[in-house]
């Protein structure tokens, strides 16, 4: 058995334990039975078949790593490449948001309700959500009306979503100092909030309910009773996706990521055209499974390797444009994971020792088949500072084969620009010594100028 999943610390009726390409979950006797009794119904199969719920397979006592001892043990597909909520644009919140209503909501006709409702209960399989935590799952008795994981579904999805609408907030500043979420005296300031009706609700709201739920209502003892109670279970998840919809992200400002790739098109079509062509010529040649685009702004190239059977990590620093790259994504239900991750600030390991969820770099490392860096390592160099030689022999980790690379000359107009008047500072900047660099760890496999004469593609492999 692989080792204890630090993730899972937190839930007192079971762990997690990772297993090769398996996840094994052990749970306590009495959660065991209400999750294994929601697995046997008929909404659940639903869930799992639609891509909404993880698969599970509960294991016999033969197979159980501990024979005889109590309780019971799943077995889970595992995800790839997990991601986590600082890593998301808001419109990956907002959809993991509303996968958590629709479990939740699915659950509810048989009986079954969510303990807790959290983003961290949610991993992206390519663009698409998918519900992990079964021991979320209980039974619902319908002693009252309110939905205990209130609160905590306002703090952790639609606070954060509101503060991204009124200020731009990104979700990286959110939950990599709080994995709770906001709440709502935390929101309270907000410039404009309180013209807001959602904020006004979202604000009051939680308070109004602590204080209700200070007497709570008997339990219900007959049919009847828990009609109601479903009934009105019903309504407020209808008023919670309400309020997701209403907090639908507006469409990204354009900004200097979003808009480069229209903008070299537009001035350099030759460019383009060639660069497309070469890029999925390259990438049908060594058909890699896994790829992650490096710098995908609003994933063009993600796409071609995409649609070339190869399942995709496109990671770039711009919320918008990665809001962007999911929707389109999402309506394609393509296999590419887009997460806003700078590369030269990578995703640190967060949480309880720095051991709950891992690094970027750590989950990536040797992951994939093939890497894009496409117009940037000239970006690294003048903005980061970094060094050239550790810049490829970071690249050698990430990749088990191939690396497509652009390099883009001092005299490129995008160079000049961004360099604003320290030129001093890159004059050994040539296509020597980038080549020098890439061969400390790669072979040069092909190389192809463009037609400007600034910029140069390679084709590098291990």
């Amino acid at each position: 058995m692989g080792p204890f999943s630090a993730v899972s610390f937190r839930d007192p009726d079971g762990c997690l334990y990772v297993n090769g390409d398996s996840v094994l979950r052990r749970m306590n006797a009495q959660p065991a039975q209400a999750v294994l009794e929601f697995l046997g119904t008929t909404a659940a199969d639903d869930l799992v078949k639609t891509g909404r719920l993880i698969p599970s397979r509960r294991l016999s006592e033969t197979e159980s790593p501990q024979p005889g001892g109590d309780g019971e043990w799943l077995q889970h597909e595992r995800v790839w490449f997990p991601s986590f909520p600082y890593e998301w644009p808001a419109e990956m919140l907002r959809g993991a948001g509303l996968l958590t209503l629709e479990i939740a909501e699915a659950s509810l006709p048989a009986g079954f309700e969510l303990k807790d409702a959290t983003p961290f209960n949610i991993l992206y399989r390519g663009s698409l959500p998918v519900f992990i935590d079964l021991l979320s799952v209980q039974r619902f008795d319908g002693r009252s009306s309110t939905w205990h994981a209130y609160s905590q579904f306002v703090q952790t999805f639609l606070l954060p979503l509101l503060a991204e609408r009124i200020t731009g907030l990104p979700m990286r500043s959110v939950f990599s100092a709080n994995r709770d979420g906001l709440t709502p005296a935390d929101v309270r300031n907000l410039p404009g909030l309180w013209r807001s009706r959602a904020g006004w609700a979202l604000v009051l709201l939680p308070a109004l309910l602590e204080r209700r739920d200070a007497n709570p209502t008997p339990a219900a003892r007959g049919e009847q009773e828990m009609e109601v109670a479903q009934f009105v279970r019903r309504r407020l998840y209808r008023g919670l996706r309400r309020h997701l919809h209403s907090l639908s992200p507006r469409e990204p400002l354009p900004d200097d990521v979003s808009l480069y790739a229209k903008d070299y098109g537009q001035r350099v079509p030759q460019d383009a055209e060639l660069k497309m062509r070469m890029i999925e010529s390259w990438l049908d040649r060594v058909k890699p499974r896994r790829v992650l685009d490096i710098g995908a702004n609003t994933g063009q190239y993600s796409f071609v390797a995409a649609r070339l059977g190869a399942s995709v990590v496109a990671i770039d620093k711009s919320p918008g444009a990665i809001g962007l790259l999911w929707r389109r994504a999402f309506a394609e239900c393509a296999d590419l994971l887009p997460l806003v991750v700078d590369i030269g600030r990578p995703t640190a390991a967060v949480g309880w020792c720095n051991c709950e969820h891992e690094s970027f770099l750590d989950r990536a490392s040797g992951q994939f088949d093939a890497v894009l860096l496409l117009a940037l390592i000239h970006h690294l160099m003048i903005n980061e500072r970094a060094p050239l030689e550790s810049l490829f022999d970071l690249l050698a980790t990430l990749t088990r084969d191939t690396l497509i690379a652009e390099f883009v000359s001092r005299e490129d107009e995008n160079f000049i620009r961004i360099c604003r008047g320290r030129d001093r500072l890159f004059q050994d900047w040539t296509q020597e010594r980038f080549e020098n660099a890439a061969i400390r760890r790669f072979r040069i496999e092909a190389r192809e100028p463009l037609p400007g004469g600034t910029r140069c593609l390679y084709l590098l492999r291990k």
